[in-house]
């Protein structure tokens, strides 16, 4: 029997999507505490802080919003870590090797309207988080060896990220936006979140993940 060229196409589409449908049934689950990032070197009891690993994102994430470059509260731009040092109405909220007498951390642990973020702003920062900052400051609030302290934190942070790695197997079944046979017909790549994943089409075997900047891979 001959089949027209649409037809052929549609077949091969639905049995890769059966295929690929198989693959993924074929995995097994994982407790979502799996997928967790392993700790920076900071967050490691012991370990020495980094202010570009471990102290901007924490910025980024708590700060940046009234504290950016245009118009910053208090007059502190926290977006370098230069206009950060240089202080606002405060001065320099920081005094290395003390963090009981930094401002920083009076404002970050205050249970009145001083506590930084603002009650408006969100949540308060985690006792960890706090730790992790008063440690940096304990050591002596250094910038990384190499960085620029007139460097755009935002931009220094987009060059150094990298995304969490995915879990041993996924709790829950992924949606596959992408896949394709390798030219041998003998694998099959499938996109993932944040991964490509080849299986062996004759054992259905996951063989190798490719770990990818991009959230996910499209056709």
């Amino acid at each position: 029997m001959c089949l027209s060229h649409r037809c052929f196409c549609v077949l091969c589409a639905v049995l890769t999507a059966i295929l690929a449908s198989l693959i993924f049934a074929a995995a097994p689950s994982v407790h979502a505490a799996d997928s967790s990032p392993p700790p920076q070197n900071g967050e490691k009891k012991g370990g020495t802080v980094s202010f570009i690993n471990d102290i901007a994102p924490i910025l980024k994430e708590k700060c940046f919003g009234c504290h950016g470059a245009k118009n910053p509260k208090g007059k502190l731009d926290m977006t370098k870590y230069a206009s950060f040092r240089k202080g606002g109405s405060k001065d320099d909220p920081i005094v290395p090797g003390n963090p009981d007498e930094s401002y920083l951390m009076t404002v970050l642990t205050a249970t009145d309207k001083k506590r930084m973020p603002p009650k408006e702003s969100g949540a308060p920062l985690p006792p960890h988080q706090i730790e992790l900052i008063g440690r940096w400051i304990q050591q002596g609030a250094k910038l990384d060896a190499g960085l620029n302290p007139d460097a755009d934190l935002l931009r220094e942070l987009r060059l150094r990220w990298t995304p969490p790695p995915p879990p041993a197997a996924y709790p829950y079944p992924v949606t596959v936006t992408a896949l394709a046979f390798t030219p041998d017909g003998k694998k099959i790549v499938v996109s993932g979140h944040h991964e490509l994943t080849i299986w062996d089409v004759a054992s259905g075997k996951l063989e190798k993940r490719i770990f990818t900047r991009a959230r996910r891979a499209m056709a």
